[in-house]
């Protein structure tokens, strides 16, 4: 259940099956763009501690983009999100630079699709 506020959401309890649906049809319309090669849930969500007040953290690996980090997170964001949505839309030359965030979703989260091994991503050159 949640109650609109001002522009934000209050969640007062947590319904898992319809953040799991909405977390299915987000990777459902990332893996058809091209540019998109994965899609890795991070953070409490990835570990299976999310509770009330939790985010869902997503990374999403982009083999390139001509706009600035920030212009590209409302290109992949849906519409609407059951719980606050955190999306971290990084190319692959960021993750190659080291970007720390995306490292460490990639180390630590869950992989829901990639186009094809990350292990293969990450080893191409950007």
């Amino acid at each position: 259940m949640q109650k609109q506020s001002f522009g934000s959401v209050t969640v007062f309890s947590l319904d898992r099956r319809r953040v799991e649906a909405a977390l299915q049809a987000l990777v459902e319309t990332l893996q058809h763009r091209e540019e998109v090669l994965a899609v890795v849930c991070f953070g409490s969500w990835a570990r299976g501690e999310a509770s009330v007040g939790s985010d869902i953290d997503v990374l999403v690996v982009l083999r390139d983009s001509d706009r600035p980090f920030l212009e590209r997170i409302d290109r992949y964001r849906p519409e609407t999100f059951p719980v606050d949505l955190d999306l971290f839309p990084y190319t692959l030359a960021e993750i190659h630079r080291g970007q720390p965030l995306a490292r460490t979703a990639l180390q630590t989260g869950t992989v829901l699709w990639a186009r094809q091994p990350l292990s293969e991503l990450l080893n191409d050159a950007p």
